[in-house]
Order: structure tokens, then sequence, then C-alpha cells
């Protein structure tokens, strides 16, 4: 028998995303003691987080960036290579490369890795650009085996299937957008640049400052800011 009432939840609870998706990740994420919802772009709104971070990520992108290759026992400038040029000056036709590097710089700190998809040129087969992927969109649960089913994206068409993961092989599941809910795309793993940051606990996926060590520290500081404001607020002069 029909029921309206069944039908109407059905249809509702059948656009929720996967349990890895991190739509779940900003109900829920990093409730602490002092009840405040840390995430790193929350943490960021404590000028102490906003200070380091902008430390960090402007000291090291400033730095002067070499591109070497081993020749022998020497190492020497490698200019020629094909990736030269992304890497020091333009990673994608969007991005110039200190931009892109202090976004990688912040993502490695603040969530623990930083991640880019490369594309491909069709002529040689060479890496011609990287682009940023959002590190909310491969949460750690997101980095799998394949299981022989999995339908591999193309790393230069979005809507290109290339084939299916073979079985075993590592493989990124990558959401559309962190910000809707939508489905996943798979990447293979050699068409991901991933930069692992501290303490993984399989080598795979790293820790981020306010991901994981600060959050408490960092949640103490904004609840009681938040707490002052709103004092503050409730004074009338």
């Amino acid at each position: 028998m029909w029921n309206p009432v069944r039908s109407l939840l059905n249809a509702a609870t059948s656009r929720l995303p996967g349990s890895s998706h991190p739509w779940w990740f900003k109900l829920v994420a990093a409730n602490t003691k002092a009840n405040v919802r840390v995430t790193p772009e929350k943490a960021l709104t404590y000028s102490a987080v906003w200070a380091a971070t902008s430390l960090y990520t402007e000291t090291i992108s400033s730095l002067p960036r070499k591109f070497m290759e081993v020749d022998g026992d020497k190492r020497k400038s490698a200019s020629d290579h094909p990736a030269y040029q992304i890497f020091l000056f333009e990673p994608n036709p969007e991005a110039g490369a200190d931009g892109w590097v202090s976004s990688l710089i912040h993502h490695y700190i603040n969530w623990g890795n930083a991640f880019a998809l490369k594309n491909y040129d069709p002529r040689t087969g060479r890496v011609n650009r990287v682009w940023p992927i959002h590190p909310s969109r491969i949460p750690e649960d997101n980095l799998i085996r394949a299981t022989g089913e999995e339908e591999i994206t193309s790393p230069n068409d979005a809507n290109m299937i290339v084939g299916l993961a073979r079985p075993g092989t590592l493989i990124y599941k990558v959401e559309t957008d962190h910000d809707e809910i939508g489905e996943a795309r798979y990447y293979h793993h050699r068409d991901v640049m991933h930069i692992v940051g501290r303490f993984p606990d399989d080598s795979l996926y790293g820790k981020g400052v306010i991901t994981s060590s600060a959050r408490e520290s960092i949640a103490a500081a904004i609840g009681a800011n938040e707490y002052g404001a709103t004092f503050l607020s409730l004074i009338h002069i």
C-alpha cells in the first residue's frame, strides 16, 4: 500500500550524500569542549591563527624556488624540464605560482594535506597544468583501494570516463563540490599530486594543526572572544 509519508522520506534521503561527504563534516565537525565548532576556515577568524598562517605561507611562497635534476653525483638546474614552467611560473591559466604555492602551504599546515589535479598535454602526454583541490573534498576515507567497479575520470575532462580502476589500485574519491551535495569522481593516484602532512598514521594522510592537535586551544580562544563580544553587545552606554 502506498504510503505518502514514506515516499517523501525516501525521496529526501535519496539525495543525501555518502557518509564521507564533507556536507556531513560541516554539521558535526570539530565539536570541542568549549562547544565551539572549529574548522580551518573558522580558525582563520582568530587573529593568532591568521597571523601564524600568513607568516608561514607568505614567507615560504616568497622564497626562491629552483627546479633541479640529478646528473651523476651533481645537481643542476632543470630549466628544460616540462614541469619547470608550471611549478615556477604558471601552474594553470588562472593562478600564478606564488598564489598557488601559498594555497598549498595553507592546506598542508592547517588541513594536513595538499592536493592538486594534473592535466596532460594530449600531444606529448606530459603534465601541462595543475589545479588545486580543496582538502575538504578529499577526506581521509576517500583514499581507497579500488574494487574494480569504480569508473576513473579523465583528469583533463571531468565528464569523461577513461575506464574501470584495477582492483587494489589506490584511487582518490573527489567530491564534486565541498559546498553542495553531488556525486563524487574517482581519479587514479598518478593523476593527483598529494603532499602529505605531519604524523600520518599510514603514510597516506597527514594531520593538520587545526584539524587535530590545536583544535581545543583554538576553540577556547575563539569561544572567549565570542563570549566577550556578546557581553559587550548587551551593554548599552
